[in-house]
């Protein structure tokens, strides 16, 4: 009990206590830019980082690599449907619809720089 006889604050549970981490190193720019994002919200650098930190996380590697490899397959099949395309289509038509396909793929490759080494076994077959 205080001096005039109130109590004092009780304590907090240990769950909900916090101690002193430290696990950063930045940079002093780094360190000045993080302290103007905080400023910018109105938080502390502590606090700032805290409710960064807690936001859904990067998502793992396997899921990473689970969306290159549907991606890959996805131009497999467009490599597929063009053949099939020019088997079963005048010379003409085949000729749009290739031009076509020949877009989308470029797209692909444009999100997946590395699709044709990724993808592809020593004589350019899919793997």
């Amino acid at each position: 009990m205080s001096v005039d006889g109130e109590m004092g604050r009780p304590k907090k549970n240990e769950d909900e206590m916090r101690s002193k981490w430290a696990v950063l190193n930045p940079t002093r720019e780094e360190r000045a830019t993080i302290a103007a994002y905080a400023a910018e919200v109105g938080l502390g650098v502590s606090t700032y980082l805290i409710a960064c930190g807690l936001r859904r996380p990067p998502s793992p590697r396997q899921d990473w690599q689970r969306i290159l490899l549907r991606q890959q397959q996805l131009a497999t099949f467009l490599e597929d449907i063009a053949t099939d395309i020019a088997d079963r289509t005048s010379p003409l038509d085949a000729g749009l619809l290739l031009l076509s396909l020949l877009r989308i793929e470029s797209r692909i490759d444009g999100l997946l720089p590395h699709y044709h080494q990724a993808g592809r076994d020593e004589e350019g077959d899919a793997c």
